[in-house]
Parts: structure tokens; sequence; C-alpha cells
């Protein structure tokens, strides 16, 4: 008997505790105006609202002030591109959201949704255990932000699309100047204060996460690096513009350029497939993906400046 009072208590207990945290969640409120800068009509709702209709503001908001963090959502029921937001959003235009909210909840204590796109955990979904980006309309981390935790194969569905001047990003990313990758790419890390310093304000289409946060592959993977000498892709690399000049037929990845003569001196480049070029040995500093020739280095920013290439490989399931 007093076994089974016990256990009851302590079932109580830990129930009552998800009642609690639950209504936690519940109790966040988000209150939604018509007109931007929190104007014209306004309605509150608390926790989790699957379809805005039944309270006359499905496709109508222009602003929010939020309690907590917040998924907004372009459908009902939580469907179509959703953005978490928090805090006084003064204008969802900004989010590419106005007059486009149809359903709405708090995200405190909700794990994610295997479903969404770009979790890791989906199948064909982002690389990087933990990768994110959070990008900026503005350089110096200012104006619209919005954070990716996937890849993102045509930016205009997110309202970013050549709009990103500055971003902070967790893990290694690699960002395209073309939808679904295509175009110029570069492998980017870290604190971007300005993307003018890489050729790339206003310019980015598509990104997605580096495989394994590495930005590419790697040699000392198992099936990973093409190896040396008469192995892999070819490239031919040209010491002037306009592949004028001196050149080399190289194959497979050069860890170091200093090797063969030719660290800091390429200007222009034919090859074979994609290829990753760095400015510093071992793959490391500012690395960019080109596919097919490429006349003049300048208009990359990477003239003379490529220390370290290797062809990237297929088969990563992008």
């Amino acid at each position: 008997m007093r076994t089974f009072t016990t256990r009851s208590l302590v079932a109580a207990t830990a129930l009552a505790a998800l009642g609690l945290a639950a209504g936690a969640v519940q109790a966040q409120t988000a209150t939604l105006y018509w007109d931007s800068n929190f104007q014209g009509r306004s309605q509150s709702v608390t926790g989790a609202t699957a379809n805005l209709s039944s309270s006359g503001f499905n496709d109508q908001a222009s602003s929010l002030r939020l309690e907590g963090r917040w998924e907004v959502c372009e459908n009902a029921n939580f469907g179509g591109r959703c953005e978490t937001l928090d805090g006084a959003v003064r204008n969802l235009s900004d989010w590419a959201l106005n007059d486009r909210v149809s359903s709405l909840r708090p995200v405190s204590g909700r794990p994610d949704r295997p479903d969404r796109p770009g979790r890791p955990d989906r199948p064909g979904g982002g690389w990087g255990g933990g990768a994110s980006a959070t990008v900026y309309r503005d350089a110096n981390y200012t104006g619209a932000e919005t954070r990716f935790d996937g890849e993102q194969q045509n930016l205009v569905a997110t309202g970013f699309n050549d709009q990103i001047s500055s971003m902070r990003l967790r893990g290694r990313w690699e960002v395209c100047a073309d939808a679904r990758f295509g175009g110029s790419c570069q492998i980017l890390e870290g604190d971007i204060r300005n993307l003018s310093d890489y050729g790339l304000n206003d310019r980015i289409s598509s990104m997605r996460p580096a495989q394994g946060g590495g930005g590419g592959w790697r040699p000392d993977r198992p099936g990973g690096g093409w190896g040396g000498g008469d192995r892999g892709p070819r490239i031919t690399v040209y010491r002037d513009a306009n592949y004028m000049g001196s050149s080399s037929d190289l194959r497979g990845e050069q860890p170091n350029l200093s090797a063969v003569g030719l660290n800091d001196q390429i200007s222009s480049m034919r090859m074979e497939g994609r290829w990753e070029a760095c400015t510093d040995a071992n793959f490391g500093g500012r690395c960019q993906t080109f596919d097919g020739s490429v006349s003049n280095l300048a208009s990359q920013l990477m003239n003379d400046q490529i220390s370290s290439l290797r062809p990237v490989r297929d088969g990563w399931g992008w």
C-alpha cells in the first residue's frame, strides 16, 4: 500500500510539472496589428494558433509584438514558409511576410519538427551537425535578419535573394551567386561584417552547410581525396588573365602550390568539373568553388591569391 501511494504521488508530481511547463509555453502572447509600426486594428492570441481565419487576421498582419520566440507561418497548421521571430517586429515586409501570416505558435519547449526543410535529421536535409547561418540585409549585422539551419536552394522564397550584406556563421557554409548552388560559389565561416570584401554583397541566391562542417570533402576520410599524379580531374592554370602566360596542367588535390612553383601566381584557369580554390595552403583561408573556365580571377577577388586547389567530389547527396 505504501509503495502504491508513493508511486502515485511521484506520478502526480511529474504530471503536474509537465502541466506547468506546457502552461508556461501556452501563456505566451502574440499581438498582431493590421498595419506596420503596431498601428491599426489589433488582435492578441495566446499559445499555438493553427488558423487565424477565426480571428479575422488571416493574411492581415503587418507588425507583431511577441512574448518570447514564436514560429510564424504562411499557411494554416504551421505549413508553408515559417520564420522564428521574437520581440517587436515593426514591419513584416522585412521578412517577406506582410499580409501573409496564417498560423503561429510559441517555440519554447517544443522539439524541432523532423519534417522541417533543412533539419539535419531529415532525409536530404542539412549537413553540418548544428551548422546555422544568421544573415543580415545590411553590413555590420544590421537591418532585417533571418536564420537558416539547413540548405537553401533558392533564397527567393525567403525574401533574402540578392539581399544579404553580412552574416554570422556557425560551421563552414558554401554560398553561391545563383539558385541551386550554381554560378560562383565560396566557402565562408565565422562572422562576416561586410560581404563586399568577398565580392558577394547582395549577390547570394543559395547557400548550404559544407559537408561535415568542413567546406568540402576531406582526403583523410574513407573514399575521400582524389590523390595526385594521374588520378582525378585536370585543371590548367595560367599566370596571366585570358589564359595567357606560362601554364601548367595539374591533376588531383594540390595542398600547397609552392611545391609546383605556382603559389599566388594564378590569374586564369580552365578545368574539368568543379574545383575548390583556397587562399592558404592545405585548403585554408578563403575558399571558392569554380565550375568551367575563369578568364580573369580578379573578378572573383582571387587573382594571384591561390595557394591550394582540389577537385570537388560528386556524390555528396546535393
